[in-house]
Order: structure tokens, then C-alpha cells, then sequence
């Protein structure tokens, strides 16, 4: 068995150039309509399709901005966010945090989030969420932490023991277990990537993995209160999906335009989850 511990957030600088729609994305939030509850800061909101942030590739839906050509976006109106892109310039550097926190927020707790997978015969395989009824499990080189994402550090292997499967079996079981652990199954306490690997040790060799592994999942049965502290767009991609649009496209008609003046982009509102619309202004 292989694992992996997602690291602390990764931030990363994106240098954008600004095209004829603007930087091609739209943002919310705010300190006048907060998008996370108790964040005021800035998201993006929607990738505008062959415009300067699809064309690069780095920057993603959902991803918080921190700070654009070295101005941090921390304790401002909306509209005020709206003007320092727009008054940027022609080049502009952003310094984006990626949306994923989980092991910021549970290390508080003392608890890590880890990713395990199964190495036999020289391939590795794993579970992964997505939002289709189809099979989850993927395969990747053996330890190779760095092609499941830059927030994965390789931890350490565990040997889980021998099997009497011969190599041709192990794709043939991939196929069964497909039917079990489906993209839109998974939930990060009730049927993530460990308990995946467990169900293919005990397959395998008649031993489930370490438990400390999944020690989060274990926690959450001992502790009902648990699941409800983390945010529930952690729990499984369709809660993720739906967090990450929320909005976005239902309020496409009264996004504004690069035209629109600055001062016609703020909405009062709530934190996130509540019955507001968030204002989502394209720059």
C-alpha cells in the first residue's frame, strides 16, 4: 500500500495578458457579499471559454485571489476588488490560492487526510471522485505522489502481505470493484480512496489496511458531530460541483459586462448557503 498526505494550500503566482474580453473569468465575494461564510475574500467565479485564463490553463473555478500585481484583496467591497482588476493593466500578475484545504482544516483537529492506494505487480491503483455513475478507480506509477496533484506529498509504503491472484485477475477485479466504487459514490467519510484499498487488501491477501489510515472516516462513526464541522462541498464531487457553481449560471443574465461601471457591481448579501444571489462581475 502507498499513501500520500495533502500538504498545506497551495498558492501559486499566474502571470495573465489581458485580451480583448478582459482577463476572461468573473469573480465574487466581498466584504459586502461574502461567497464563503466568514471569508470575505475574493473567487472566481466562471472561466470564460478561449479567453486569457482558459487559454493559459492554471487558473480554475472556484480558486481564491489573493492578492493581483502584488495589491492583497483582503477587506474590500466587491466593487472595490472590481476596480483594481480593472485598472491593473494590460499584464497582471494574480497570486491564487488553490481551492482544496482539507488538511489545513482537520490538522486543527489532529486529525490528517490521507490517499492510499494499492500497488501490486509493479501498478498502482486508487479511488477518486468525479460526478459520473462510472468507475472512480484510476492507476498511476507505483509512490508517484506527484501525478495525483501538487497538494500530495508521498508519505510512506505498507506491506499488506501475498496473494494467489495472477496478474491477468487484477484487471477483471478492477472491472467488479468499478461497479462498487463509482465516481459519484464517493464521500469522504463513508467510501473514499481507503476504504477502496481496504476492500482490495482483504481481497487481495485477507487483511484490511491499517486503520490510522483512514483515520478521519473512523473518527467521523465515533464522533456523529464530526462530519457536520467540515463543509459539506468537502464530502462527496456532487456537493463539490454544486458549491463551486452555486449561482454562477443561474445568474448569468445579471452578471455584469467590462463596460458596466464599477460602482453598478455591488449587492448587499450573506455568507454563503444562505437565500442571496452573489453579484459575479466578469474582469
Amino acid at each position: 500500500m502507498n499513501g500520500s498526505v495533502h500538504s498545506m494550500p497551495t498558492v501559486v503566482d499566474i502571470q495573465l495578458k489581458r485580451g480583448p474580453a478582459g482577463l476572461g473569468f468573473n469573480i465574487v465575494g466581498g466584504l459586502d457579499q461574502q461567497y464563503v461564510l466568514n471569508d470575505s475574500g475574493i473567487y472566481v467565479a466562471k472561466i470564460k471559454e478561449n479567453g486569457a485564463a482558459a487559454l493559459d490553463g492554471r487558473l480554475q473555478e472556484g480558486d481564491k485571489i489573493l492578492a493581483i500585481n502584488g495589491k492583497r484583496l483582503e477587506n474590500l467591497s466587491h466593487s472595490a476588488a472590481v476596480e483594481l482588476f480593472r485598472s491593473a493593466g494590460e499584464d497582471v500578475l494574480l497570486r491564487v490560492q488553490q481551492r482544496y484545504w482539507i488538511n489545513e482544516y482537520t490538522s486543527t483537529l489532529g486529525i490528517g487526510v490521507f490517499h492510499s492506494g494499492i500497488e501490486i505487480y509493479g501498478r498502482e491503483f486508487a479511488y477518486g471522485g468525479h460526478p459520473y455513475p462510472f468507475s472512480g478507480i484510476f492507476e498511476i506509477n507505483p509512490g508517484n505522489a506527484t501525478e495525483l496533484g501538487e497538494t500530495f506529498k508521498f508519505k510512506e509504503s505498507i506491506a499488506l502481505g501475498t496473494t494467489d491472484f495472477t496478474e491477468e485477475d487484477i484487471d477483471k477485479i478492477m472491472e467488479e470493484l468499478g461497479k462498487e466504487f463509482k465516481g459519484n459514490a464517493y464521500h469522504l467519510m463513508h467510501k473514499n480512496c481507503n476504504h477502496f484499498s481496504s476492500s482490495l487488501s482483504e481481497l487481495l491477501c485477507g487483511r484490511e489496511i491499517p486503520r490510522w489510515v483512514n483515520r478521519l472516516a473512523y473518527f467521523s462513526s465515533c464522533i456523529p458531530f464530526l462530519q457536520s464541522c467540515l463543509p459539506k462541498e468537502w464530502l462527496t464531487p456532487a456537493a463539490l460541483q454544486s458549491h463551486i457553481s452555486l449561482g454562477l449560471h443561474k445568474d448569468e443574465p445579471i452578471e455584469s459586462s467590462d463596460e458596466d461601471s464599477p460602482s453598478a457591481t455591488g449587492a448587499s448579501g450573506g455568507p454563503a448557503g444562505s437565500s442571496h444571489s452573489c453579484r459575479h462581475t466578469r474582469v
